[in-house]
């Protein structure tokens, strides 16, 4: 059976290397569109896929404790697949920003509609699903407080969700500073701070024992392990041209060194998240130095992982039909599969594999169209209008 499930390994790869398109062996020769959002989408929509390869892993191999064959390592890879998302996010919004006048005055109605309408939608369809099938969550056994927790989102339904609530609070963190302050050299710094201090924040929170879904903000290391990730796509964006003319100078070197580097880190990490980890806690122990640890070991790997993807993009340029799809379906497919993974049977992993896939492909297809609808509406007045959801997913 491990042999049968490693073919979702090659069916992701030949998604993801159908009609890749090379820059050419000249070093200096780059894809010029390599990061724009027609490309990036693509690439999400990929990400999405391995992001879900890894919620399904984690529950078939019993967090590695059974061996699956090479794709047991999807354990340990989710922090990296949601670090692209959260780079993209940071890079788009700071190039809107500079690039598009007039945008933060919009920034609300155009840009958080695209987040909070998917957000209700998919807890919604969440929320009637399990209660359809047998209340898993705990929503009808929960008080009355707890169950205005739910349906606001105060308390996440589908704890696949913190991303929503973390993007959210950093979209609202680079509106206020570049709304008001308008100075890169003084709001950048500002932004690392908060940054800091949020991901401070949330690792003294531990994690959530209190309720059926483990959905209290901040609490798992999900919400913070990744949030570097948005300020460095901030800096990319900000400082792409000087980087592009080194990388064009130096391809063949810091590509590879890129993926050694990585290779290296990622095992440094492993190996620290095994002697340490961020589960330590137990009784009033709360572990804050192993969790500290393990994330100074991580954080690394992420960023290493996530910028020589983008080297690699600018030599191989990602593209085809599936992409695109996937692509415009990323949020609600991100959003979506945790409906998979708790409902559907586990006896047999390859039906469980092709089961979640298959299914949260076509439910994330239908909630796209919906929250399409929606978001039309609130940004135009007009249901057919095309709006480019330029949204990024994570974890």
């Amino acid at each position: 059976m491990p042999n049968v499930i490693n073919l979702f390994l090659i069916a992701l790869f030949l998604i993801l290397v159908s009609g890749v398109k090379f820059a050419g062996f000249r070093q200096s020769a780059i894809h010029e569109d390599y990061i724009d959002l027609s490309v990036a989408k693509g690439v999400q929509g990929m990400m999405a896929l391995l992001i879900m390869t890894h919620h399904l892993t984690q529950t078939a191999s019993n967090f590695a404790q059974k061996d699956l064959g090479p794709i047991t390592v999807f354990n340990d890879c989710g922090v990296l697949f949601t670090g692209v998302f959260l780079f993209f996010s940071g890079y788009g919004l700071y190039l809107s920003y500079k690039t598009k006048p007039g945008y933060l005055k919009t920034f609300f109605r155009k840009r958080f509609s695209k987040i909070v309408i998917p957000f209700y939608v998919c807890s919604l369809a969440f929320l009637i699903i399990d209660l359809l099938t047998n209340d898993t969550q705990g929503f009808l056994k929960a008080d009355v407080s707890l169950k205005i927790k739910y349906l606001t989102g105060i308390v996440l339904f589908n704890n696949h969700m913190w991303y929503i609530v973390v993007i959210a609070i950093l979209y609202l963190a680079f509106y206020l500073l570049f709304r008001f302050i308008k100075k890169d050299w003084l709001s950048f710094p500002l932004m690392a701070i908060f940054i800091a201090g949020l991901t401070a924040f949330s690792l003294f929170q531990g994690h959530d024992t209190t309720t059926p879904s483990a959905g209290t903000w901040f609490k798992g290391e999900w919400w913070y392990n990744e949030l570097w990730l948005f300020f460095v796509g901030m800096l990319y964006a900000k400082f792409r041209k000087p980087i592009e003319a080194f990388c064009k100078k130096t391809y063949y070197v810091i590509a590879p060194v890129g993926i050694a580097g990585f290779i290296l880190l990622f095992i440094w990490s492993r190996k620290v998240a095994g002697e340490f980890g961020y589960w330590t806690e137990h009784g009033n122990y709360m572990g804050y130095m192993d969790k500290f640890k393990t994330y100074l070991a991580a954080l690394p790997a992420s960023i290493v992982f996530v910028l020589t993807l983008v080297i690699i993009m600018m030599k191989f340029k990602f593209s085809n039909k599936a992409l695109d799809f996937l692509g415009r379906i990323s949020l609600e497919l991100y959003l979506s599969h945790r409906i998979f993974l708790l409902f559907c049977n586990v006896n047999n992993t390859f039906m469980y594999y092709f089961a979640t896939f298959m299914g949260s492909i076509t439910l994330a297809a239908i909630l796209h169209a919906v929250d399409t609808k929606l978001i039309n509406l609130i940004i135009s007045g007009k249901k057919n209008k095309s709006v480019d959801r330029d949204v990024q997913i994570s974890k």
